[in-house]
């Protein structure tokens, strides 16, 4: 009855944000993932955000300027 509830939902996401069939293809892969590695994936994917983040130039001068406070 509802077997392609999904697809049409997905398809609506696409329209409403403009995705492409790349970015219809990685959502549809990260929600046919078992939980286990989507929560590998997401762990993985905050530490590298973290590291980028802490070798932003923005993030040194937050740094610098803490520790000229002390």
């Amino acid at each position: 009855m509802f077997t392609d509830l999904p697809q049409t939902i997905l398809n609506e996401l696409c329209k409403q944000y403009d995705l492409d069939n790349f970015d219809k293809v990685l959502v549809e892969m990260y929600i046919e993932f078992p939980e286990t590695i989507r929560k590998h994936l997401k762990e993985n994917l905050l530490k590298m955000l973290k590291r980028v983040d802490s070798d932003s130039p923005h993030e040194k001068s937050k740094q610098q300027g803490r520790r000229m406070c002390v």
